[in-house]
C-alpha cells in the first residue's frame, strides 16, 4: 500500500495532477471499496499540498485571497456532499468517482501550457498576490509574469463540484457492525 502510494504520487507529481486521480481508480480497481479509497485520495492530496506549501510560500507563488476564495466554494461543496452521502449507493458511488478520474485524466491531458507575457524583473519589483484583488506577479527564472484571476465562476463551479465528489465519498464510509 505504501508503495502504491509512493508511486502515484510520483506519477501525479510528474505529470502535474495530484496523486489521487491515479491512487483511487487503483485500489478500486484492485478490490477496495470505492467508499474506502477515496478517503486515501484525499489524504494524498492534503500530503501532497502540504509538501509543497513551503517551497511556494518561499517563492511567493501562493495567492491567499484566491485561495481561501476557491476554498470555501470546495467546503461548501464538501459539507453538502455529506449530507447527501447516505442517498448514495455503493455502486452508484463507485461508478461516479470513475466518472470524475475519467473526466479529470480527459482535462489534464486537454490542457495547455500557459504562458503570459514575461516583463523584465527590477529589484524594487514586489512579487506575489497584490493586495485586495486577484492578481499578482509570479517569478520565472530572472523575469516575472503578471497574472489576473479569470473565470471566476466556472472556477468556483469546478471547485464547489470537487468539494461534492469529496464529501460524497469521504462521508460514505460507516464501520462494520459490531458482533
Amino acid at each position: 500500500m505504501l508503495l502504491l502510494a509512493l508511486a502515484t504520487s510520483a506519477v501525479g507529481a510528474l505529470g502535474g495532477l495530484g496523486g489521487a486521480i491515479i491512487l483511487v481508480p487503483t485500489l478500486v480497481l484492485a478490490g477496495m471499496p470505492a467508499a474506502q479509497a477515496a478517503p486515501l485520495g484525499l489524504l494524498s492530496v492534503a500530503s501532497g499540498s502540504l509538501a509543497a506549501g513551503p517551497t511556494q510560500l518561499a517563492e511567493r507563488t501562493v495567492h491567499h485571497r484566491l485561495g481561501v476564495t476557491t476554498e470555501t466554494a470546495g467546503s461548501a461543496g464538501a459539507v453538502i456532499g455529506a449530507l447527501l452521502s447516505g442517498a448514495v449507493g455503493e455502486v452508484f458511488l463507485t461508478r461516479f468517482l470513475a466518472v470524475v478520474a475519467l473526466a479529470g485524466a480527459a482535462a489534464s491531458g486537454l490542457r495547455r501550457d500557459v504562458t503570459g507575457q514575461l516583463i523584465e524583473r527590477p529589484p524594487d519589483i514586489d512579487l506575489g498576490e497584490e493586495r485586495g484583488s486577484l492578481a499578482g506577479t509570479y517569478p520565472v527564472e530572472d523575469r516575472a509574469a503578471p497574472y489576473a484571476a479569470t473565470r471566476l465562476p466556472a472556477g468556483l463551479a469546478v471547485m464547489s463540484t470537487a468539494g461534492l465528489v469529496a464529501g460524497v465519498a469521504g462521508a460514505r464510509h460507516r464501520p462494520p457492525p459490531r458482533s
